[in-house]
């Protein structure tokens, strides 16, 4: 994958696929590099099923599917970062990623793959944070279903979700939506 952005849309669909109720992005970005961490409260993963999971012979999904995770690994490594996840059956999962920005995809467009993913799976919650130095972007789900009376799906949501996101990342962060993501 040559976006970040497209590690965080598979790591949330990983949750998804879970059975996460509550997904946290974050997305921090440092000068020289960015920590990428996705939390869920799904059905987490056993010691053995982390050390299977990192492994492209290894998937739950079937053929063709479930190498997000080590194709994650192999990127951060390449960039001099690492993948670190976190696991407790029946607890949930947090994947950690540090990607090096000299040798890493570049974050690509983030306020996409999270619009993508609050429509797509509007019975689960989502925070979103973006965060570099004392910048901070957040985006709950919560937010989401007041302005548009509890119904994140419909196209309503979807023209609130980009507005708000772009107009944040725009004040935030400064300079064009597009040129930040890049």
């Amino acid at each position: 994958m040559n976006e970040l952005s497209l590690f965080v849309l598979d790591l949330a669909e990983n949750s998804v696929d879970s059975g996460a109720h509550n997904i946290e992005i974050t997305v921090y970005e440092h000068p020289d590099r960015y920590d990428i961490s996705v939390a869920d409260d799904g059905c987490g993963m056993s010691e053995k099923e982390i050390s299977l999971a990192l492994n492209t012979q290894y998937s739950t999904k079937g053929d063709n599917r479930g190498n997000g995770l080590p194709m994650l690994k192999a990127s951060a490594e390449k960039s001099g970062g690492e993948v670190i996840i976190h696991s407790q059956k029946d607890k949930g999962t947090r994947v950690e990623a540090k990607f090096y920005k000299n040798g890493s995809p570049v974050l690509g467009d983030i306020n996409k793959t999270v619009r993508l993913l609050t429509f797509c799976h509007p019975s689960v919650d989502f925070i979103f944070r973006r965060i570099s130095g004392d910048r901070e972007l957040v985006l709950d789900t919560e937010q989401i279903k007041a302005a548009v009376n509890d119904a994140p799906n419909c196209p309503q949501a979807a023209k609130w979700t980009r507005e708000y996101l772009d107009t944040q990342t725009q004040i935030i962060f400064g300079g064009a939506v597009n040129e930040i993501n890049g």
